[in-house]
């Protein structure tokens, strides 16, 4: 079984008058837990058969790249999303609105972080090649998913925005080639207001935490210790000034991180799963 996820398929049986065993006609369950992954990807091609089942997910994120293929069968299965315990970054922003019908269940906290689309506008400073060889098409992938499921594609970069970007650095690999983009920022995770959420058409936004104490209780009740949070939150508002210019612009305009920042944020810093 892949240490990074657990699915497990549901399926209940009756008997017939004549006794025989038969599938029932009720709704299969798909349970998805760990990080997003290529390999969580395959495995719900084959368990996604289609219209009328449910996947119940607990993710912390992951790979961006593979969190958008994931999004993209669960939207062409028709496949209903039930957000159980946490659900942030790529879970988040992709995976629950992907669905059929999407549902957060009572005390999971649901946060936002980067996506492709935020990453390309950062590295297209820094490395012009890398964004495009590296993250332009995921970034186009984005914008279309979030074209289809009618919400406003502001969410893609607004989470990184409110976050409080600081500097970005490119990784390089041994022989120097760019590898990967990389950014500080002042908080991990950021959670909108149900009211900011719901002007931008993100399903479920009715069912998220209301308050910071609602929020905080969801954190106590369901996160693993092992997660390590700074939260941006904006309960109360639904504030949308902000435009998307000017988040491009900010993103576009970040400052190199010191050798001292980056060396710091690479002790802490662990590759996304394949």
């Amino acid at each position: 079984m892949n240490k990074y996820s657990l699915l497990v398929l549901v399926t209940l049986y009756v008997s017939n008058i004549g006794g025989n065993l038969r599938a029932a006609p009720v709704e299969p369950v798909v349970r998805y837990q760990g990080p997003i992954s290529s390999a969580g990807v395959a495995r719900l091609e084959r368990e996604l058969t289609g219209r009328g089942q449910t996947l119940v997910i607990t993710s912390e994120g992951g790979n961006g790249f593979a969190a958008i293929r994931m999004a993209s069968l669960i939207r062409a299965r028709g496949v209903k999303v039930v957000a159980d315990k946490y659900c942030m970054s790529g879970c988040a922003s992709h995976i629950l609105p992907a669905g059929y019908s999407s549902i957060v269940k009572p005390n999971t906290f649901v946060a936002f972080h980067n996506t492709m689309t935020s990453t390309y506008l950062v590295a297209r400073s820094l490395d012009p090649e890398l964004a495009e060889r590296r993250y332009a098409a995921a970034a186009r992938a984005e914008l279309d998913l979030y074209r289809k499921l009618k919400i406003n594609p502001i969410l893609l970069t607004l989470p990184v925005f409110r976050m409080g970007p600081v500097c970005a650095f490119v990784l390089r690999a041994k022989d120097g080639k760019s590898q990967d983009v990389l950014y500080i920022t002042k908080n991990k995770v950021y959670l909108p207001g149900r009211a900011l959420l719901g002007a931008y058409g993100y399903p479920a936004a009715a069912q998220l935490p209301a308050s910071e104490s609602e929020m905080r209780n969801a954190f106590r009740l369901n996160l693993p210790p092992t997660l390590q949070l700074t939260v941006r939150a904006d309960f109360a508002s639904a504030d949308r000034s902000v435009t998307a210019l000017q988040i491009e612009q900010a993103l576009t305009n970040l400052p190199v991180c010191t050798a001292e920042a980056q060396r710091t944020a690479l002790s802490a810093w662990r590759p996304p799963p394949d």
